[in-house]
């Protein structure tokens, strides 16, 4: 076996897979706390407070405070709950990827199994190449 095999086979057993499944779930964790924090800030938190928050003294559209804007939509939700939710969230998801790392619970329950999985497939793939090495 050579060494660019053994490389891309402990690549393919220990990296990609891992660091493919957490950016799913993070992406998910992140996404659903921000989408939380969005309507949690648009309930909780009254107009005046964001209008203090912001310091916003007049708007292009409207009165304070301003609408947000959301990769150039405007959305009906304050700029300074969008930035907070933001900003709540992504620090959220970022203690939710440290903490899942280095947990050993975590890891014994959902990485260890999608270890095993990806090593019969490399077992299998092993045999696929040993046989065809065979025949060809």
């Amino acid at each position: 076996m050579s060494d660019v095999r053994r490389v891309h086979e402990w690549f393919l057993a220990r990296g990609l897979p891992l660091v493919v499944s957490q950016a799913i779930q993070v992406v998910f964790f992140t996404t659903g706390l921000f989408a939380f924090f969005l309507a949690l800030g648009t309930i909780a938190v009254p107009d005046d407070v964001t209008v203090l928050w912001s310091g916003e003294q007049h708007c292009p559209v409207g009165e304070p405070p301003c609408a947000g804007t959301w990769f150039g939509i405007h959305v009906p939700i304050p700029q300074t709950v969008v930035h907070t939710s933001l900003f709540v969230a992504v620090l959220s998801g970022l203690y939710f990827t440290v903490s899942t790392s280095v947990d050993p619970l975590y890891r014994q329950r959902f990485f260890d199994p999608l270890i095993a999985d990806v090593a019969v497939s490399l077992a299998g793939r092993d045999a696929y190449l040993d046989m065809e090495g065979r025949n060809g």
